[in-house]
């Protein structure tokens, strides 16, 4: 049994990648003072209203979100609850929430996906690093998710489709980060 578990793993690794991985080390971990307060996140709707950070955030492209606080980080007036405070050095960050396709009872079987990535980075949009699939079309579904994502100056890009017709929304809270 042990054998197979290593042709499995050397098999994955060669689909997955030609080049070595590469580790960010961190000493000093961070997580949330406070349960109570409302989470910062990263909320994405298939019709692009009330988006958090408060900007355009389409699907089918790589686009960068700053964690650096700032007026993005703004929601309905209030200036301060959502700014995420990182520290400058900060490495990766921990993002979990939801996947959800809220489908209105169609005859198609939605799919959403999101992968995630640092500036500069060349990973491929189609790596499905969070996935959610309707196993029956027209049912919906909501689906947990979560991810470290490496961080560079406080910034990361992320890279999401969805079944053009299908109602759908991540919905990611910062959990922890580290530096």
């Amino acid at each position: 049994m042990k054998q197979w578990h290593k042709i499995v793993l050397c098999i994955c690794s060669f689909l997955y990648s030609s080049v070595p991985h590469a580790w960010n080390e961190a000493t000093i971990f961070g997580a949330p003072s406070d349960n109570a307060k409302r989470p910062i996140g990263v909320l994405v709707r298939y019709d692009g209203v009330g988006t958090l950070p408060a900007i355009s955030i389409p699907p089918d492209t790589w686009v960068t979100i700053d964690l650096s606080n700032g007026p993005q980080w703004y929601y309905n007036g209030d200036q301060t609850t959502f700014q995420p405070n990182l520290p400058e050095d900060t490495k990766a960050v921990f993002l979990s929430g939801l996947l959800i396709i809220t489908h209105p009872g169609g005859v198609i079987t939605c799919d959403l996906w999101a992968n995630f990535r640092a500036p500069g980075s060349t990973l491929p949009y189609n790596s499905y690093q969070v996935q959610t699939l309707e196993a029956i079309a027209g049912s919906g579904v909501r689906s947990n998710a979560a991810v470290w994502v490496p961080v560079v100056n406080r910034q990361f890009q992320i890279y999401w489709h969805y079944t053009p017709g299908c109602p759908s929304m991540i919905n990611l809270s910062l959990q922890a980060y580290v530096r």
